[in-house]
């Protein structure tokens, strides 16, 4: 039970990056990796709502999940485990990256960070914000942001 519970709150965390990463090309993996019809429909309910608050569609992600075959749940966990360590690589590269760059660039960067991590928000709420931090910068500075937390960073 205990070991449940552990699980079940890595992937809420992991689902928020993740999902906030992807978006609808992640709920479509998601509907495809269901087995039963009733889930498919729960799952596209929640992709099509934008006003969702992203806390709400997890918990529903996860309880349509763990109502899956055993298969479909390794898969789901895979994938997020696979999420994870490809995000944990990009916020370390980010770290370091965000002291090379200006004091706008990070606080943007902080920003946009700080949205995705938001679950009383929607997606439709983020992207909102996330287009009002952008308009904010220069285009020299959008370049720059664009490749904060990659391999091909250019300060």
């Amino acid at each position: 039970m205990f070991f449940r519970a552990i699980a079940v709150l890595f992937a809420f965390s992991a689902m928020s990056a993740y999902a906030t990463t992807s978006g609808s090309k992640y709920m479509d993996g998601l509907i495809n990796l269901v087995v039963d019809k009733e889930s498919k429909q729960e799952l596209t309910a929640a992709k099509n709502d934008i006003y969702l608050p992203k806390r709400e569609r997890n918990v529903l992600i996860l309880t349509v999940m763990m109502k899956q075959p055993a298969h479909v749940k390794d898969a789901f966990f895979i994938q997020l485990l696979n999420e994870q360590s490809k995000q944990a690589r990009r916020n370390h590269l980010a770290q370091s990256h965000l002291k090379d760059v200006e004091p706008a660039l990070v606080s943007a960067y902080n920003k946009l960070e700080d949205l995705k991590l938001d679950m009383d928000i929607s997606d439709f709420t983020q992207d909102q914000e996330e287009r009002m931090i952008l308009s904010s910068l220069s285009p020299r500075q959008l370049r720059i942001l664009g490749t904060i937390g990659t391999d091909e960073f250019v300060a």
